[in-house]
């Protein structure tokens, strides 16, 4: 997405990855060999619990007259208690409370205070052009297919770093559970090849949430392509990234370069056939045969 490339929450380098994922796409839709795109999307709006406009440093501060909290700031469940910071509406104070509690319990991360960023209709919500304009050439050439859309973000009272669940899901929004229906798609790819913004944060968490689910069923973790040239932290974040990509070739995922995405892979049979099989679900065994590519943009 736009805000993750030359907007407020610009990844370093991530203009120069998305020319090179486009031609990754672009080299791979007429030969057949990419068969499914799912493109993830923060989808947030500007009170968002982890946007500065949700907080301010004076309690009941329901006209504005407090400070907001500088971008990168971290709150953490003793600050609340300190009143170093409170939510603008009142009655969340006791939510906030328990949220940070909840995000400190798991031991990855505590809330911190974004940059405005993918607020939905905004340009810097949209898809980065040179992606955007390889995957509707892609969509254009598949025409029993489409390009898969997931919005992730949208709830105000949570972070969702992973495409797959809410950090600390909201009971009464099911868009913050477990999205099974995306883990059962992608659990048919032959290949899934995992790419974007950011490695630190949305590729990282998205993808540990998907080797989960493939351990479950007894899926083999190499077949989960990690493009490390195709995906870069947000800037401060550089260790979170680089331990993620430790744990995952510990974990047997294969690490490699856009380059090398598509090696000894061929595409299944006559394309045509295969297509319309699949979509009329004549051929139960054409899904596990895909490459698909995950991009977190």
């Amino acid at each position: 997405q736009n805000d993750f490339h030359d907007g407020s929450l610009a990844v370093p380098g991530a203009s120069a990855q998305a020319v090179r994922i486009a031609k990754m796409i672009r080299d791979n839709t007429a030969n057949n060999k990419l068969g499914e795109i799912f493109v993830t999307l923060d989808s947030h709006h500007k009170k968002h619990i982890a946007h500065k406009s949700f907080w301010s440093s004076l309690e009941n501060d329901v006209n504005n007259k407090g400070t907001e909290p500088p971008n990168f700031t971290i709150i953490t469940e003793e600050s609340l208690q300190k009143g170093s910071w409170f939510p603008k509406d009142p009655s969340l104070q006791s939510y906030c409370l328990k949220y940070t509690r909840g995000l400190e319990s798991q031991g990855r991360f505590k809330l911190t205070i974004w940059p405005d960023h993918c607020l939905i209709g905004s340009d810097g919500h949209a898809i980065q052009d040179d992606i955007q304009s390889a995957i509707r050439s892609w969509d254009t050439h598949h025409f029993t297919k489409s390009v898969k859309y997931i919005h992730k973000g949208m709830n105000c009272l949570t972070e969702m770093y992973s495409a797959i669940a809410a950090e600390v899901p909201v009971k009464t929004d099911h868009t913050t559970t477990e999205n099974t229906e995306l883990l059962d798609a992608l659990l048919e790819s032959k290949r899934l090849i995992v790419c974007g913004q950011a490695l630190s944060h949305c590729v990282n968490f998205t993808v540990c949430d998907i080797v989960k689910h493939w351990k479950k069923n007894h899926r083999n973790l190499s077949d989960i392509y990690i493009l490390t040239d195709g995906s870069a932290p947000v800037s401060g974040f550089e260790d979170n990234a680089r331990q993620f990509l430790t744990n995952m070739q510990q974990e047997g995922l294969t690490l490699t370069t856009i380059d090398k995405a598509f090696d000894n892979w061929e595409a299944p049979g006559n394309s045509a056939t295969a297509q319309v099989a699949s979509a009329e679900g004549h051929n139960g065994d054409f899904g596990k045969q895909l490459v698909d590519a995950v991009t977190t943009y």
